[in-house]
């Protein structure tokens, strides 16, 4: 009763029409922009790792597993094809000779139609000549928009040498749209990879957790949330995880960071 009155006193009309409700929430669900917290994409500044067009769409790697479960394919033979070879075997077996009924799959048909391409296509050359006369960062503006996204987070590993060079690049310039999180998985995950890794920095660090070593990964992991500022943390952990070659007292938590 309290907020049946405090509605009206503000002048607003209580929906009890099903039909409107669905209306409104529909067009509240279209137009309101949103924030997509996890994601993996990189926008411009990050160059090569600037992924767009309907190659790169194609050869995510969703639909790569499907591929993989519906042709005989191994895996060597796939990835020595190129990057136009592959996504035309993953449009071939997935959308030719099957219908995409997956998620991943369906989300493809959803971009093709929204900008007017045609999903029934039997090979990718008219969407290949579309996503190849677009303009990268005008391309960027309209997805946004289309999706009535307003920022996205990536998903940002420092221990990955190409992208850290971007991400110490970036800085100030970065597209103001995209944010940053910390992914540390190759920290936990492939602990012996990637104290080679922090080497070839210039950081040397034992394959034992010693006081030197847990110095340096907060020494390096400081560095970089300062140069990031990444909007959270996130990590990845293999089922067998309590088997992995994560480093000792790894599965005791972040906390001896």
């Amino acid at each position: 009763m309290i907020n049946l009155m405090e509605n009206r006193a503000v002048g607003l009309e209580l929906l009890t029409d099903s039909s409107d409700l669905r209306r409104q929430v529909e067009l509240a669900v279209a137009t309101v922009p949103v924030i997509d917290v996890h994601t993996h994409v990189f926008p411009a500044e990050f160059d090569e790792m600037f992924f767009h067009g309907i190659d790169d769409l194609l050869t995510y790697h969703y639909l790569i597993a499907e591929t993989f479960r519906s042709t005989d394919i191994s895996h060597a033979g796939f990835w020595e094809m190129t990057k136009t070879e592959r996504a035309d075997l993953v449009w071939q077996t997935l959308f030719v000779e099957n219908t995409p009924l997956s998620e991943a799959a369906r989300g493809i048909i959803s971009v093709l139609e929204a900008f007017g391409l045609d999903p029934r296509a039997p090979n990718l050359n008219e969407a290949r000549r579309f996503f190849n006369s677009r303009d990268p960062g005008d391309h960027l503006d309209r997805v946004l928009e289309i999706a009535c996204v307003s920022d996205v987070v990536m998903t940002n590993d420092p221990f990955n040498e190409r992208e850290a060079i971007f991400l110490g690049n970036a800085g100030t310039n970065l597209d103001k749209r995209f944010h940053t999180s910390l992914r540390l998985d190759a920290l936990l995950n492939d602990w012996q990879k990637t104290i080679r890794t922090l080497a070839r920095g210039g950081l040397s660090l034992s394959i034992e957790l010693s006081d030197g070593t847990v110095s340096g990964l907060r020494h390096f992991l400081d560095t970089w949330i300062v140069r990031m500022r990444p909007l959270y943390l996130a990590v990845s952990l293999p089922a067998e995880s309590a088997k992995s070659s994560c480093p000792p007292r790894a599965s005791t938590g972040l906390h001896w960071l």
